[in-house]
């Protein structure tokens, strides 16, 4: 509808109303209409394209994610089975577990008796040793004595009597209830053994060697004592030691030549130590003992 001149509405205009000629009337009017796109078939294949690409990447994209579903399927399997056997591992490890207290128990129960047992042994031992060391409280060692391997306890006898004297201890065959010589290094220098009767007989004579050796200190006592020999071999007078006794003395003297123990000596079968001539002496008992000392 149109607002005509006069103020109301009516039809549209006449195109005839122009004052133009027939053929502007007709060029205007088919101005007026909308012109066709001239894309054509061209336009056309573009979307075919665009639309078949689209396809393309569907198809491709599903059988990716169906490989991925495939994937996670066979990832959810094992899952399954993972977590399977981590229960049978469970178990087993609940079942070892339980076995391994039990063991434990049994272990430490076993180590307490081992440990009791090991205390009563040295115990034992200790007792043993010190009965060993009773039994030769009375027993004296001379060492290096030449004499040959026939020598009957006569002759062993004449041998310690004569050395005793040499010593100024007027020995009596009363005072000696056993000897004999036992095994040594040499062939030719032997040690006897004498069982004396009493333990204030063996002080003695212990006493008697080391006053002897004092004194003398250029000619201790030798072989000489006995007769021509050549070479002569110095003679020891030592207490009889038990075999754990004579490797602590051993021990012990080690520490004397390293000269981190001035002195040591054996008395009643034990071995003592000391630092100096001012300091207390130190009773041995055990090679652990040593060790301690020297470090």
């Amino acid at each position: 509808m149109f607002h005509s001149p006069s103020g109301k509405f009516g039809s549209a205009p006449d195109i005839s109303d122009h004052n133009l000629s027939p053929e502007e009337n007709t060029v205007t009017f088919r101005s007026t209409k909308r012109r066709r796109c001239d894309c054509g078939s061209n336009y056309e294949s573009k979307l075919d394209i665009f639309i078949n690409s689209l396809s393309e990447w569907k198809t491709t994209t599903d059988d990716k994610l169906s490989s991925i579903q495939t994937s996670m399927q066979d990832i959810l399997c094992k899952n399954t089975e993972i977590i399977a056997s981590n229960l049978e591992i469970e178990k087993s490890i609940c079942l070892l577990t339980t076995k391994y207290d039990d063991l434990y128990s049994r272990l430490e129960t076993f180590q307490n008796k081992t440990k009791e047992c090991l205390e009563r042994v040295h115990k034992i031992e200790l007792a043993s040793e010190e009965l060993e060391r009773s039994s030769r409280a009375a027993c004296l060692e001379l060492r290096n004595i030449p004499h040959p391997p026939t020598s009957t306890q006569e002759d062993l006898l004449a041998i310690a009597v004569k050395t005793c004297k040499e010593l100024s201890i007027d020995l009596l065959s009363s005072e000696i209830f056993d000897i004999h010589h036992i095994k040594s290094k040499s062939d030719h220098c032997k040690t006897i053994l004498i069982s004396l009767n009493s333990v204030l007989t063996k002080n003695k004579v212990l006493r008697a060697y080391r006053d002897y050796n004092k004194t003398n200190s250029g000619k201790r006592l030798c072989s000489t004592i006995f007769g021509n020999s050549d070479p002569a071999q110095p003679i020891y007078i030592a207490e009889h030691l038990t075999a754990t006794a004579r490797r602590l003395h051993y021990l012990a003297r080690e520490l004397v030549r390293s000269q981190q123990y001035k002195h040591c000596w054996t008395s009643g079968g034990r071995v003592l130590l000391r630092k100096d001539d001012h300091s207390k002496y130190i009773v041995v008992n055990s090679e652990s003992q040593l060790a301690n000392l020297s470090n």
